[in-house]
């Protein structure tokens, strides 16, 4: 099947544990700020140009790509917004609710909704990259993770 059912709760603790755990190592041994993946410009950057740095910068600049491609916006749930405030800046979900004027429930179901954005539009950069990082995504079939 060209596009598999998401298990949208378990890819969003992947994503959840990736920005935890990972990404923070990720940008330590690339010698990179975690601004780098808030900035508007430098998304614009990484998806234009091919990265030629270390396999941690190369991490990095996939990272930022895959930021920079997600939807945004009233429409999409303000997908970016919500992946960039929760797992970046660590705000609280009380923020984004406040933020957005959506009830806790809601800013949980497009929290998922985003991690599983992120999960898609990071797996099509990584693949594109050749980077070998495991994926986040999970199958709604207990042997078809992706």
């Amino acid at each position: 099947m060209i596009f598999p059912e998401i298990d949208v709760k378990q890819t969003a603790l992947n994503v959840q544990t990736f920005f935890n755990d990972t990404v923070p190592r990720i940008l330590n041994l690339a010698g990179r700020s975690i601004n780098d993946l808030t900035k508007p410009e430098e998304w614009q950057k990484h998806y234009q140009e091919e990265s030629t740095g270390n396999e941690y910068e190369q991490a990095v600049d996939a990272l930022i790509e895959a930021i920079g491609i997600m939807r945004d916006g009233d429409v999409y749930h303000y997908h970016r917004t919500l992946l960039i405030d929760c797992y970046i800046k660590r705000k609280s979900n009380l923020d984004e609710e406040i933020k957005l004027r959506l009830g806790e429930r809601t800013v949980n179901k497009y929290r998922q909704q985003a991690c599983t954005e992120f999960a898609e539009c990071f797996e099509g950069v990584k693949a594109r990259r050749g980077l070998n990082i495991d994926s986040m995504l999970v199958e709604t079939c207990g042997e078809c993770a992706v």
